[in-house]
């Protein structure tokens, strides 16, 4: 991946409730080295900007297709088209919509300027439990040393900080993000490897090393596991699950992050694949998961 020391921020989710524990405010950096086939934030992987349209907003006002020098933008009837191979992402057509119909995924900010958005929202991180920042992604890790900047500012100012993670990274990025960090929100999609390499393009092998390096070192994280039906749902790779996380000592909270298909519309505005359509567990299904990491004393929560 070709990326910046800076990553482009492609949402900042103030009042986040389910993003690690109190009242947070949630900053999304662009760019994942994982292609999780029903990845929610579709517009979180490319680490560069990317232009999205929503036909609902639009008015057909055309003041796109004539600011639009490269010749990307054309009307169809009661939509516009966006030939992208043509989009060069300059923008110009964002600056003229009057609808917002038109909108570039992600801005730059400095270091400064992203911790003035933060300690704007310290009063709801006082008046909650543990409420802060979480930086999510894409993939945070990607980007250690802004990353790191960010979290030793924000322990400067006495704010929690969590980092929601792949955990797909080296080793020492882990550590050092570590030391400034108090709590990791950490993916665990599925034990077999190769599977996990079919629906998220790498193998798992560096993950489940890194949550093992997570614990080893006493550090706080929460295991968050996407519940998919017909991919990661059945006995076996549940079971596996329990068993490895059973196998050290750490919080043991679980939070089962049912599938929903809310990411299609964002990938329709992106103008890509909407890929293959995967199902919402059905409550028997999550039922019978919770029995299984009962059955290790593990008591999941779902959601958050």
């Amino acid at each position: 991946m070709n990326l910046s020391d800076t990553p482009l921020i492609f949402d900042i989710r103030r009042y986040s409730i389910n993003d690690g524990p109190g009242i947070r405010l949630a900053i999304f950096f662009k760019g994942c080295p994982l292609r999780c086939l029903w990845c929610h934030n579709p517009e979180g992987l490319n680490p560069a900007s990317e232009l999205m349209y929503t036909a609902g907003r639009c008015i057909l006002c055309g003041c796109c297709v004539s600011e639009c020098s490269a010749g990307a933008i054309v009307r169809e009837g009661a939509t516009l088209k966006i030939r992208r191979e043509l989009c060069n992402v300059c923008g110009n057509c964002t600056n003229v919509c009057p609808s917002g119909a038109l909108e570039l995924s992600g801005h730059y900010y400095t270091i400064e300027e992203l911790t003035a958005e933060i300690l704007k929202e310290r009063v709801f991180f006082e008046t909650s439990q543990e409420g802060g920042v979480t930086i999510c992604g894409g993939e945070p890790l990607l980007y250690k040393n802004y990353l790191l900047n960010l979290l030793k500012g924000c322990k400067a100012n006495g704010i929690h900080t969590a980092v929601d993670t792949s955990l797909y990274a080296s080793r020492k990025s882990v550590v050092e993000v570590s030391e400034y960090t108090n709590l990791f929100l950490a993916d665990l999609k599925m034990m077999d490897s190769q599977l996990h390499q079919l629906y998220t393009g790498v193998k798992n092998e560096t993950i489940l090393s890194n949550i093992k390096l997570l614990a080893s070192r006493k550090s706080d994280f929460w295991i968050r596991i996407p519940l998919i039906e017909g991919v990661n749902d059945f006995d076996k790779n549940i079971e596996e699950s329990a068993q490895f996380l059973d196998g050290f000592e750490w919080s043991r909270h679980i939070n089962i992050l049912p599938y929903h298909g809310v990411a299609l519309s964002k990938s329709i505005r992106m103008g890509s694949d909407v890929g293959p359509r995967f199902r919402e567990p059905s409550p028997e299904t999550i039922e019978r998961v919770i029995e299984i990491f009962n059955k290790y004393g593990f008591y999941p929560i779902i959601g958050g």
